[in-house]
């Protein structure tokens, strides 16, 4: 990616980790000017995107939940959410001894570079990533479903095309996404 054709965006993440019958994690994106996430999870071969509205504070909550779907706590839906929307109805099988919050890898995030935010122990392990884009690289639509401006087109790894300039969310083979 040509990331000098990128308006420069420096993003923070702080937080900590929540315990309880819905372990996770919660904290706070900051970033130096307003901005839109794209919030990527890769479980196998499949990728799976959300795309929050575009952000126009330069502050908003994110949070990481693992919300158990049963007693014996061996599946759980994730909920990774960026202000309001993300990736919220994925479901997968989990060993009991790793439904603990997970511990972010990656709190620094520069525009137009998709990083893992943190791997989890699901079966298959499900892998967060997150891209963000300064809200002047983006323009949202009347549904306020965000895409690149068209001159960035191909700008991107083709594996992030697909989520980049199509809807609110979606899943993509993983060769063909991030």
């Amino acid at each position: 990616m040509n990331v000098d054709r990128l308006d420069p965006l420096a993003v923070r993440i702080s937080g900590v980790a929540e315990t309880g019958v819905n372990p996770g994690w919660s904290g706070t994106v900051v970033a130096d000017a307003p901005f839109a996430a794209l919030l990527l999870v890769q479980v196998g071969d499949t990728v799976t995107w959300g795309k929050p509205e575009v952000i126009s504070a330069t502050s908003v909550p994110i949070s990481l939940h693992l919300h158990p779907l049963n007693w014996a706590g061996t599946a759980v839906q994730f909920h990774f959410c960026v202000g309001w929307r993300g990736v919220e109805s994925l479901c997968l099988p989990i060993a009991p001894q790793n439904l603990h919050s997970p511990t972010p890898s990656a709190l620094s995030f520069v525009s137009g570079e998709a990083r893992t935010f943190c791997t989890v122990a699901s079966d298959p392990p499900a892998t967060f990533q997150l891209l963000f884009l300064a809200r002047s690289n983006v323009a949202a639509g009347r549904t306020g479903v965000w895409r690149p401006h068209k001159r960035f087109r191909g700008a991107f790894p083709a594996q992030l095309e697909a989520a980049l300039f199509g809807g609110r969310n979606g899943t993509v083979p993983a060769r063909t996404a991030a």
